[in-house]
């Protein structure tokens, strides 16, 4: 069964961050990390342009992370595993979605591990 990203979720969830990290891999599958402004827009995730890296990287290897780190001490981060659809300028097609940070006594039970308080928003 085929799973897809809840665009809505995503949408929504977004407007609580900020700057966020594409991370793509090299040949040799060393991440590069670069900082950037993703705009989520009619399903696409819009980077912008990158630098060399990025490109040449992405060019290689179109699957690639963003990452927006937690707003708060405690917080969730946001990963969004894609595809990237274009290179210069950087779009990315969300294929899953997580809300993602350690777990603590007061976590909900996750689907992710014990170790990890997740919330998916990657529709099944």
């Amino acid at each position: 069964m085929s799973k897809k990203v809840d665009l809505d979720r995503l949408a929504d969830t977004l407007r609580d961050y900020g700057f966020a990290y594409v991370i793509s891999v090299d040949d040799d599958y060393r991440a590069h990390t670069a900082a950037v402004t993703p705009v989520l827009n009619d399903g696409v995730l819009r980077i912008g342009t990158v630098g060399r890296h990025t490109r040449a990287n992405t060019e290689a290897h179109r699957d690639v992370t963003v990452l927006w780190p937690p707003q708060t001490p405690g917080g969730y981060s946001l990963i969004v595993d894609g595809h990237a659809e274009t290179i210069d300028p950087l779009t990315v097609r969300p294929t899953r979605a997580v809300l993602h940070r350690p777990a603590t006594s007061d976590s909900p039970p996750s689907t992710c591990s014990p170790a990890y308080d997740c919330v998916n928003l990657t529709e099944v």
